[in-house]
């Protein structure tokens, strides 16, 4: 059994403190990913701590990365068209969306609607400019992620982000998942002997 001890300034809820421990120890026991990589100027996007989406565009691997050149919404679909054919012998076809402002959709079902243009349910986020703006030359478009539904994306807490001098950044990434937070609204149990 490893004992860990540490001081929380500031910290004066024996509750408070049970959940920051616990927070802790979870990341301890089940955290074993960390992801690393190198990008473009993208990762100035996000700070330390951002939770983000990780996916690869090798080929072969059921994944294609895309950008939104268009898109239209009729009767609650919104229809995206895209710069890259998409592969629709994919199982059950999903799509994922990177906002310009760097948050990501969840996976959504994808229909088909041509070869270069996909169809997924509405969502309010589409309406909001700070996350999807087409008239701006200036901001990278919106990137699209294609996929099966037996290939899955990796979310990831940034850990370290270091500007490189070619222009890229090495990004280091940890595996985020849930269950890290499962004891966020706990109550101290009181010592246990």
């Amino acid at each position: 059994m490893k004992i860990e001890d540490y001081k929380l300034d500031g910290v004066l809820s024996q509750d408070h403190a049970y959940q920051i421990g616990m927070r802790r120890l979870m990341k301890y026991l089940q955290q074993r990913v960390t992801f690393q990589t190198t990008t473009e100027l993208d990762a100035l996007c996000y700070n330390v701590g951002d939770r983000i989406v990780l996916t690869d565009d090798i080929p072969g691997n059921n994944t294609i990365s895309c950008l939104v050149e268009e898109m239209t919404t009729a009767g609650g679909v919104t229809t995206f068209t895209v710069t890259e054919p998409l592969d629709w012998s994919f199982e059950n076809p999903r799509a994922l969306i990177r906002y310009q402002d760097g948050s990501a959709s969840g996976l959504m079902v994808a229909t088909r609607a041509g070869d270069y243009q996909l169809s997924v349910p509405h969502l309010s986020e589409f309406d909001d400019l700070l996350k999807i703006n087409l008239s701006s030359a200036t901001i990278e478009p919106i990137r699209l992620v294609f996929c099966g539904s037996t290939r899955h994306v990796y979310d990831a807490l940034v850990a370290e982000i270091a500007p490189q001098a070619d222009g890229t950044c090495q990004v280091t990434a940890n595996e985020y998942l849930e269950s890290f937070y499962a004891y966020d609204d706990a109550t101290y149990p009181g010592d246990v002997s």
